[in-house]
């Protein structure tokens, strides 16, 4: 195992568990991600497509906790490109949908969602490029440490993103 990978497996295993825990927390907070889900998935039937993410985010945080990580970081990649997809037709269509990514919030998708999703998506490819590297270097306590402290990081600048967009966005 590398460091980068310590840093990735965290980073991502953090993000999809808030951000399952966040979504069914409540039955309001539930009810929320299932109109935003039909908003911004509009093909698809928003309850049982809003139950699939849950479901999903939640084999993203185990896989990335067992030695079947390399899938964990396929599948979370698979999720952020589809929601990728849905944010950028959301803004290209102009449609003011809130992200309910984190739980409830104010703000509509903007380009700083698609942001923070390809951040995430570098973050999965270098773990699963981390992953499949054979490093036979045993690991030191500070490097972890360090790993650790970059993967919460990351993750920290990832749940935050629509409090980064209020801040650097347009003034109110």
């Amino acid at each position: 195992m590398s460091y980068v990978l310590v840093a990735c497996r965290l980073c991502l295993g953090l993000v999809f568990l808030v951000s399952a825990v966040s979504k069914v927390r409540g039955r309001k907070n539930f009810a929320e991600f299932v109109r935003a889900t039909g908003e911004l998935a509009p093909p698809l039937p928003a309850k049982p497509a809003a139950t699939a993410v849950v479901a999903a985010e939640v084999a993203v945080v185990a896989l990335l906790c067992t030695p079947w990580a390399a899938t964990g970081f396929l599948v979370g990649a698979g999720l952020l490109t589809a929601f990728t997809v849905a944010v950028v037709t959301a803004i290209v269509r102009g449609r003011q949908v809130r992200c309910q990514c984190f739980g409830n919030s104010s703000a509509p998708v903007s380009w700083f969602q698609v942001a923070r999703n390809a951040l995430l998506l570098s973050v999965a490819a270098a773990g699963l490029l981390a992953g499949t590297v054979a490093l036979d270097v045993p690991l030191e306590i500070g490097g972890v440490l360090v790993a650790l402290a970059a993967g919460a990081v990351t993750s920290a600048v990832a749940l935050l993103t629509d409090e980064i967009a209020v801040l650097f966005g347009p003034a109110h």
